[in-house]
Parts: C-alpha cells; sequence; structure tokens
C-alpha cells in the first residue's frame, strides 16, 4: 500500500515494502498467538517438540523481517531525505519491528512453557487463559492491518481492550494465588500459569504501544494513555 506519491518509484517501493513488512511481522506474531491458542485448547497435545517447532519456525520469520525493516528504514533515512509520513515511517519502522520482535518472543516463549509443561490446565485456568489470548490476538491482528492508516477511534478501542486484559489479568493473578493457598494445592502449577499469563498480559501492553505509533506516522500527533482515558 502506497502511503504518499513518490517521483521516484524505487523510492515508493521502499516505503511500500517497509509498510508490508511491518504488517507482516504483525501477521506473523498473530499466527504465533492462534498457534498458542490451538494449544491452549488442545484436550490431547501433540507432541511437545512440535508446538516448539512450529512455534520457532514463525518466529525465524519474524527475525528475518526485523532484518530486513532495520536494512531498509536505514536505506531510506540515509540515501532518500524523506520528509513528513515517509520520515515519520522510516523513523518509527524500526521501533515498530523490535515491538513486533518482542511479541513473537512473548507468544513463543508462552507456547514452550505450556508444551513442556507435563501437567495441562485445568479447565477454570484453561478458560481464562483462552479468553486472555483470543483478546490480545485480536489487538494484534489489529494493529498489523493498520501501522499506517490506524484511526483515533481505533487506537481507543485497543486502548480500552488493554485496560480489559490487564483486568482479566489481575483477576487471574488473584484466582491463583488464591488456589496456592488451599491445603491441597500445586503451587508449582499455578506460577506456570502465572507465568503463561504474563507474557499474554505483555504482549497487550505491546499491542497498546504500537497503535499510539502507528497513530503518530498516520497523523503526526501524538497520544497518551490520559488522552485515552478521557
Amino acid at each position: 500500500m502506497t502511503i504518499s506519491a513518490h517521483i521516484v518509484s524505487s523510492y515508493e517501493q521502499q516505503i511500500d515494502m517497509l509498510v508490508s513488512d511491518l504488517s507482516s511481522m504483525g501477521s506473523h506474531a498473530s499466527q504465533l498467538l492462534s498457534l498458542l491458542a490451538q494449544l491452549i485448547a488442545a484436550s490431547a497435545p501433540k507432541a511437545q517438540e512440535d508446538w516448539w517447532q512450529g512455534a520457532q519456525a514463525i518466529d525465524r520469520q519474524i527475525n528475518e523481517l526485523d532484518y530486513k525493516v532495520e536494512q531498509n528504514a536505514t536505506s531510506i533515512l540515509a540515501l532518500r531525505q524523506p520528509m513528513g509520513i515517509d520520515l515519520r515511517l522510516a523513523i518509527s519502522a524500526v521501533k515498530l519491528s523490535v515491538i513486533f520482535e518482542r511479541i513473537g518472543d512473548l507468544a513463543k516463549g508462552a507456547v514452550r512453557r505450556l508444551a513442556e509443561e507435563p501437567t495441562s490446565l485445568a479447565q477454570p485456568e484453561r478458560d481464562a487463559v483462552a479468553k486472555l489470548t483470543k483478546d490480545v490476538t485480536q489487538m494484534v491482528e489489529l494493529v498489523a492491518s493498520g501501522v499506517t492508516a490506524i484511526a483515533l477511534e481505533q487506537v481507543k478501542l485497543i486502548h480500552e481492550q488493554d485496560n480489559q486484559i490487564d483486568n482479566e489479568y489481575r483477576n487471574l493473578i488473584r484466582h491463583c494465588i488464591k488456589a496456592m493457598q488451599e491445603a491441597d494445592a500445586d503451587p508449582e502449577y499455578y506460577l506456570h500459569v502465572i507465568l503463561v499469563i504474563k507474557n499474554i498480559e505483555r504482549i497487550g501492553d505491546y499491542a497498546n504501544k504500537i497503535a499510539k505509533i502507528s497513530y503518530y506516522i498516520h497523523s503526526g500527533e501524538r497520544v497518551a494513555n490520559h488522552d485515552l482515558d478521557q
């Protein structure tokens, strides 16, 4: 998608490629979260190494795109003397790619922890973690599709979703702490759940941050959390 008109076609192609690669990073991050959701829902999980290898394969694609975005953004800044939205995109692209890469790492880490855990999630925790993962995936999908064309209404929606995820996360943390206090509780199991949902909650925070950066690229205006809470 071309975000502004350029006289030099090769420059336009560079800009289009930068936007496309950032969107692809978001799409791959969504795939990792979908893999995580499948693992959570699996009643008879396949072999541990299958889940882990699948997550690693997707994460490698994200890492390759991260390098590609960095090289392309550096080239644009060094050789094209961009202005306006192109300048904002080139400056912000590396920051966005780092965030998408971090989302991939967090999702991959959650897959690995669940795949390696010998005890499957009990139904109450399974339902709660599945809901959390679904909500975060929706956020990542939205920011992946709106890298340079996100509207303020969408930024507000993502911010509200992040607040909701934070509430779900805190409720689940309280559930785990209360359950750990039971006489017959398995503390390692609940610690395992807490570590998984911490990764998922952090992904929501990152998606919220991406939305605000993307809106800055699109509009030239910065928004803070207190602006979105009004």
